[in-house]
């Protein structure tokens, strides 16, 4: 019996150190994936445009966008539709990578849109824009920089 408590208290502390080993890793790769996704953002930066055109029974609409990221922490799009303006309430930067941008409202839920990056070209996507014309799911943007 006491050479299976032995062994059971020395399997805790061989899993403890390991458990720890693995902790500072975990850690080690946050720090670098964190760094990373501050230099890819930089690329992200700029204003975004895109205009279009709808068709629906119930008539045509001319839909503008312009998005502007400023920073992870400042994003603002307008929306124009038929000339009338709406503001997206508190819209901030959810997640983003070599390819795509994911933007939503913190106080709307069902706003979401992506910007997304295919070779040189850039698209308005998501959720809300799918709801504007389906089953159209992605309009082309034009992008600036900023000065």
């Amino acid at each position: 019996m006491k050479k299976l408590l032995i062994l059971f208290i020395l399997t805790l502390f061989s899993c403890k150190e390991q458990s720890d080993k693995q902790n500072v890793r975990n850690k080690n790769s946050l720090i670098d994936s964190s760094e990373v996704s501050k230099n890819n953002f930089d690329k992200w930066q700029g204003v975004y445009s895109a205009e279009f055109e709808i068709t629906r029974a119930d008539g045509d609409f001319k839909v503008n966008y312009n998005i502007k990221v400023v920073s992870k922490e400042k994003v603002l799009i307008n929306e124009k539709i038929n000339d009338e303006g709406n503001s997206i309430s508190e819209p901030f930067i959810e997640s983003g990578s070599d390819d795509k941008l994911v933007i939503k409202s913190k106080t709307d839920n069902t706003v979401e849109y992506i910007i997304s990056k295919s070779g040189n070209q850039y698209y308005l996507m998501g959720n809300t824009i799918y709801m504007l014309n389906p089953p159209n799911d992605k309009y082309v943007l034009n992008k600036e920089k900023i000065d």
